[in-house]
């Protein structure tokens, strides 16, 4: 099993004024991390530490590829990752991460782990919208996902699809297909993916 605490890196005490490190982000690290946007893969990630003074200059270069969930069938689907994010860190009174690009660590603090860095490095390489190539996606799941939306609309089973707004006498179909008045986060997560691949479809029709 990953552990976390090895994606730590020195702060302080470098014997060099450039260091380099090279971290391995596996099925298991994806595991560990607890999101359900990335499902496995494998990613190499080269840190290069550059320090002047009390200042730490990240740089972090991402390649590899990642598992994650296709919108239309729901099954895994590859995606390519070449990314790098540059991360300057210094100390001060208190932890401060309101600035892009800087980060401020408490003036004790001589190691940062670095492990939800390279995770959202990665993860905000994923593409809003992300499917198979056609003919790829799994039919077997897509025609059961389909065969499911169908039967809870036929049974007039709204609340179940959308939550609470099928009471408001809104405009389900416009709202869901526009995005502005449905919050996702009322909406019961039993059918959240179904209510993504709804949305799909309205968007590709």
């Amino acid at each position: 099993m990953v552990k976390l605490s090895s994606y730590s890196i020195p702060l302080r005490g470098a014997q060099q004024a450039t260091e380099r490190y090279t971290l391995v982000l596996n099925d298991e690290f994806f595991k560990e991390m607890e999101s359900s946007d990335v499902l496995g893969g494998n990613v190499t990630v080269e840190v290069t530490v550059t320090r002047k003074g009390e200042a730490n200059y990240f740089n972090f270069e991402c390649k590899g590829e990642i598992m994650i969930p296709c919108d239309r069938c729901l099954e895994p689907m590859k995606h390519e990752v070449d990314s790098d994010y540059e991360l300057t860190v210094k100390f001060g009174d208190e932890y401060n991460d309101e600035t892009d690009g800087l980060l401020i660590v408490p003036d004790s603090d001589n190691d940062l782990n670095v492990a939800s860095i390279v995770y959202d490095t990665v993860a905000l390489t994923i593409p809003i919208s992300h499917v198979h190539k056609e003919g790829e996606c799994d039919e077997a799941t897509w025609e059961a996902l389909q065969a499911h939306t169908a039967h809870s609309i036929a049974d007039g089973d709204d609340e179940a699809l959308y939550g609470r707004y099928a009471d408001d006498g809104a405009d389900i179909e416009g709202d869901a297909a526009n995005n502005d008045e449905i919050n996702e986060s009322n909406i019961d997560p039993r059918w959240a993916e179904l209510l993504k691949i709804k949305d799909n479809n309205l968007k590709n029709k």
